[in-house]
């Protein structure tokens, strides 16, 4: 009965000092948890700045770089834009050269051309390098009446689609233009004086190309397709310099 007794006292204070054990346990984890997260909610702001002090150097040089080249972008613009201006007045000194040495009739001193072509890209194309050289353009893709525009409207070149659609030549866009000329007697008469000048655009050779006979309109000369748009760009400024010089 004793030993029951004695046995029954050691359980009771083993429990005891597990209990406390296990209180003292919570206790220090509870007091390590308020210690880390008090003294982190202090120390993060100086963990951040040492961070942001870390990659400080990274980060200016990063804006540095960015702003130097924008400065560096920004010139080659200002650059590019001061030559392109000089050479937009020299192009268009050229054109007002060439347009009082050939008896150009132009509107606010600027040649006047006449785009006949079937194909909406390659008119677009031919027109953008004429306007870029300071020119005034017109475009005809519908070459019903083109020959029309061609009589009426005071043109000083023409860019003439030699094969236009449904078997239709440049030729007899010239033919038609000519006979509506010759019985309107304004026109004649103005015609007379001035001879807008042609120049033919298509994928046969120059030898094929069958110029018809009249007094109202001059061939000067012949483009042969297919051609890319530096060809086109350059054959038009020999065009305008053959006619300055």
């Amino acid at each position: 009965m004793k030993q029951h007794g004695a046995i029954s006292r050691r359980t009771l204070n083993e429990d005891y000092f597990n209990g406390l054990r296990y209180l003292a346990s919570v206790l220090i984890t509870s007091a390590l948890l308020l210690i880390g997260t008090v003294g982190g909610f202090f120390l993060l702001p100086f963990l951040m700045t040492a961070v942001v002090m870390a990659f400080l150097p990274f980060f200016a040089l990063v804006v540095v770089s960015r702003i130097v080249l924008a400065a560096f972008v920004q010139n080659i613009a200002a650059e590019q834009k001061i030559v392109d201006s000089e050479q937009n007045v020299l192009i268009s000194n050229n054109v007002i050269r060439m347009a009082s040495r050939t008896g150009f009739e132009v509107t606010g001193d600027r040649p006047v051309v006449m785009i006949v072509e079937d194909d909406v890209d390659s008119a677009q194309a031919v027109e953008s390098i004429f306007k870029s050289f300071g020119c005034e353009t017109i475009i005809a893709t519908k070459f019903e009446n083109a020959h029309r525009r061609m009589a009426f409207q005071k043109i000083d070149l023409i860019v003439l689609d030699w094969l236009l659609g449904e078997q239709v030549k440049g030729g007899q866009i010239v033919e038609k233009a000519a006979k509506l000329i010759e019985n309107v007697k304004d026109l004649k008469g103005r015609f007379a004086e001035h001879h807008p000048k042609i120049i033919t655009f298509s994928s046969l050779e120059e030898k094929k190309v069958q110029w018809p006979e009249n007094h109202y309109f001059d061939h000067y000369g012949h483009w042969q397709k297919p051609i890319n748009y530096n060809q086109l760009r350059e054959k038009t400024l020999d065009f305008l310099n053959a006619n300055v010089h």
